[in-house]
């Protein structure tokens, strides 16, 4: 049904416009909408001060649940086994390489371990005595009662402004926003108070969501990196370790892609694919960072 970026500062258009080029570039077919094409695609949007935005028809959202249940059948397919409810409690190393892993149902000997523990990396990374920077940062999500006043067929809509989103979700609307000056933490319930916010964004901006009613919320995490950008590669400090994490909000969207690109990494000597040497772990003891500008 497509995504649609609601561009409220024009320090944002020259940046916006730029990836427009490149996603062109590549054949994906995004495009720059003014207010009045806004209008056409999303009829109850208030737009008085929005100046523009982007949208591609092919954009989409899908069940994170059964594309990642989809994933490990296909992984079992290809005889890969996966462990499940075995949690690990160290990583075997000495004179630099990797040696194996600990867990608490037995040690696994192994000269390759590839952390993808999302919002737990920093401390898995601590097992094997390197710091990897990512950190994790509460995000909640609401969804609204069946609700029929707007159409089913809407696009994912997102301020980038102030990072509202909203799209349609099992007969109801899926919205949120993220707290920008909450802290890194380990919270992970709702805060009532940051869902009224959120609420009352979402009508300022839609007023026909002032007629819904909120179902149920959740919280989770964002694994956020210093510039916003994946670690991905291997870990210099550690012979046979490697990283995957750290992906900021983008890492269900672009999780095949990296998969590819680091079985490249990790088989050939080097990914060619896309070039992921900017996300290479090693950038931040370089001072290289590879600053993200969207993020919501």
């Amino acid at each position: 049904q497509g995504y649609l970026f609601l561009l409220r500062d024009a320090d944002d258009e020259p940046i916006f416009r730029r990836n427009l080029e490149m996603q062109n570039r590549l054949g994906v077919p995004s495009r720059w909408v003014t207010p009045e094409e806004i209008r056409h695609l999303h009829p109850a949007v208030v737009l008085d001060d929005v100046i523009g935005g982007t949208f591609c028809p092919e954009d989409g959202w899908c069940d994170t649940y059964t594309a990642t249940m989809g994933f490990a059948a296909a992984a079992r397919r290809l005889g890969v086994t996966i462990e499940e409810e075995t949690v690990v409690t160290g990583i075997r190393h000495g004179t630099g390489r990797v040696q194996g892993v600990e867990t608490a149902r037995g040690a696994i000997a192994t000269p390759l371990v590839i952390i993808c523990a999302g919002p737990q990396t920093r401390q898995v990374g601590a097992m094997a005595s390197v710091d990897l920077p990512i950190d994790p940062y509460r995000r909640m999500s609401f969804i609204t009662a069946p609700f029929d006043t707007l159409p089913p067929t809407l696009p994912m809509t997102i301020d980038f402004t102030s990072g509202l989103y909203v799209h349609p979700e099992s007969h109801g609307f899926l919205f949120g926003m993220g707290d920008r000056d909450e802290p890194a933490g380990a919270e992970k319930t709702v805060d009532e108070a940051w869902m009224l916010t959120t609420i009352e964004a979402l009508v300022e901006r839609f007023p026909a969501f002032e007629d819904a009613n909120v179902l149920r919320g959740w919280a989770g995490y964002y694994e956020v990196t210093p510039d916003d950008n994946p670690l991905l590669g291997k870990v210099t400090e550690m012979e046979g370790l490697a990283v995957a994490a750290g992906f900021s909000g983008h890492g269900f969207m672009q999780g095949p892609a990296i998969g590819v690109c680091l079985a490249e990494l990790l088989l050939d000597g080097v990914a060619t694919t896309v070039d992921i040497t900017p996300f290479r772990p090693s950038r931040f003891a370089e001072g290289a960072l590879a600053q993200e500008h969207n993020v919501i």
